[in-house]
């Protein structure tokens, strides 16, 4: 069981990787490691975190600004958003 949840998370982080750009003035080593993070934190595999995954899976100012990075205010958050919360700082 532990062997498919490494392997799903590691499949989520590839498939983030491929499929994200990276937000301007993040450096490709940083946005490697934060989708790395967030795959590792996603406990369900679903592409999406709760405030309580973050807070769990090590991510610590994610779950403090969980809802200013949650903009639509749907419950959870996509890397997505994490990134478009950073580029625009």
């Amino acid at each position: 069981m532990k062997t498919q949840t490494h392997i799903r998370r590691l499949l989520i982080a590839a498939t983030l990787t491929a499929g994200v750009a990276v937000a301007p003035g993040l450096q490709a080593d940083d946005a490697a490691e934060m989708k790395a993070k967030f795959a590792a934190a996603d406990a369900n595999g679903d592409g999406k975190l709760t405030q309580a995954e973050a807070k769990a899976g090590g991510m610590p100012r994610i779950a403090r600004g969980f809802d200013r990075i949650d903009a639509d205010g749907d419950g959870f958050i996509t890397l997505e958003q994490i990134e478009a919360k950073m580029k625009s700082r």
